[in-house]
């Protein structure tokens, strides 16, 4: 939107829009009601202008200073609001101390600069549904500077982010040396009405060894900044329910996924506001979360290329318990309306992934696994290991598929569950799983679907 915007029915007002690197700031040039000059600027606006979206930032106004000797108080005047039609069409709309008008700005000049304005945003439908409702909604009650870049923030609102159990969540961060981000997502089990076995308590230390290893020169992400979600919600970061789990009339079970997730992407995105590109990836339950979590990192990051990782949390399940379990943690807002085979009839989440891909051309999406992984079809679905891979091969082979360019998978023989942290030189075919992400970062062809 860089440029000088101009209503041609309010002649003596207009716009100038400079977007930077670090966001973009909006100058009004104009007039008062009585005539009086009105020069305005505005916040610095770090979210991206997307057309037919609204947006509204402080306006302040400027109190004193001359050439000479530039002054740098401002006042709060009001709030600019922009809603961008196309490259070359915005509605400008002012209201504070001087009153209210709407421009209908058009643009008359773009400063050598392409139009940034996208012509729509993805998962706008999910938006809609209320997954991020929880934006902006949680600071931390505090953080701790540790060694090695690590900040540690804790959340301690009963009526905010939570362990399943009640106890407090906490998460951290990790200053790299490049500009690229990763997301971390750890798993950890998962709690439903029936049969409970998660992670209770959020450690927000962050693992030293795998794709989380700062020290290794040959980790492929030792030098991207990190944001670290432990998990403890029991609901793969989607929940948003407390449940009696006893009958005794008192909740005892705190389902505050999309609670957690939301106020650690806060706290990343005030941290890293600008990367050039992030691997968003997780394990276990983890694996299931990076797909939950990735419309609120689209939402928060909105041009920014996405790498999506999910290991062994790839989607396979059985009729009705991934329906049942999102029900019992009020999750539903994560399953676009539109999309009513998102969960199968066969209960798993392929369509799902399709849709994600279909959404959002900005990403990349990487599964792996074990063709019998035990932890989930032994222990989780107690289907066996037989009927897991019967199930995950088709699947994942539908997703090559339907997008050869952006969708590649890693599956290994055996029954293993995860692989990016304590595994990550576990061979599969010809190569093996640091390799295959090293492919997957370095951008270029070699990165392909490997099976033994």
């Amino acid at each position: 939107l860089t440029g000088i915007w101009f209503d041609p029915k309010a002649p003596g007002d207009g716009f100038t829009v400079t977007q930077g690197g670090s966001g973009t700031v909006v100058y009004f040039f104009g007039y008062d009601e009585p005539g009086q000059r009105l020069w305005l600027v505005t916040d610095l606006i770090q979210t991206e202008l997307f057309a037919e979206t609204t947006l509204s930032v402080p306006a302040y106004l400027g109190e004193t200073g001359i050439f000479a000797m530039p002054g740098d108080a401002v006042a709060p005047w009001g709030t600019l609001t922009i809603t961008p039609q196309n490259c070359d069409a915005a509605r400008f709309e002012l209201e504070g101390l001087d009153g209210s008008k709407t421009f209908e700005g058009i643009r008359l000049a773009d400063g050598g600069r392409p139009c940034d304005v996208a012509i729509a945003a993805p998962f706008q439908e999910l938006n809609a549904q209320g997954v991020d409702r929880y934006l902006g909604m949680f600071a931390p009650s505090g953080s701790q500077t540790l060694g090695g870049g690590i900040t540690t923030y804790a959340f301690a609102r009963e009526d905010g982010p939570l362990c399943f159990t009640g106890s407090s969540f906490a998460m951290s961060t990790r200053d790299g040396s490049s500009d690229e981000l990763m997301i971390f997502l750890q798993g950890g089990g998962v709690c439903g009405p029936n049969a409970c076995d998660a992670v209770e308590t959020a450690n927000p230390a962050i693992p030293t060894f795998g794709i989380l290893d700062a020290a290794d020169p040959n980790n492929p992400a030792a030098e991207f900044d990190v944001g670290y979600l432990p998990y403890c919600d029991g609901t793969f970061f989607t929940g948003d329910s407390d449940a009696d789990s006893d009958g005794d009339g008192i909740d005892d079970r705190f389902f505050r996924g999309i609670q957690n997730l939301s106020a650690s992407l806060d706290v990343i995105v005030g941290r890293y506001p600008a990367p050039s590109r992030i691997l968003l990836i997780g394990n276990s339950a983890g694996g299931y979360g990076v797909h939950y979590a990735l419309p609120l990192v689209r939402k928060v990051y909105p041009r920014v290329a996405i790498e999506v990782v999910n290991d062994s949390g790839v989607g396979i399940s059985s009729p009705g318990t991934l329906a049942s379990l999102s029900d019992y943690w009020n999750a539903g807002a994560f399953y676009p309306a539109s999309c009513p085979t998102c969960i199968g009839e066969d209960g798993h989440l392929t369509d799902y992934h399709s849709y994600q891909l279909a959404e959002d051309t900005n990403i990349r999406m990487g599964f792996i696994s074990s063709k019998q992984d035990s932890r989930i079809a032994d222990e989780g679905l107690m289907i066996g290991g037989p009927a897991f891979e019967a199930a995950l091969l088709p699947a994942l082979a539908e997703l090559r598929e339907a997008f050869p360019d952006r969708f590649r998978s890693l599956v290994a023989d055996g029954d293993e569950h995860t692989f990016v942290i304590r595994q990550i030189d576990y061979p599969v075919g010809d190569t093996t799983v640091r390799e295959w992400l090293a492919d997957l970062l370095s951008g270029g062809a070699a990165w392909i679907s490997v099976s033994d």
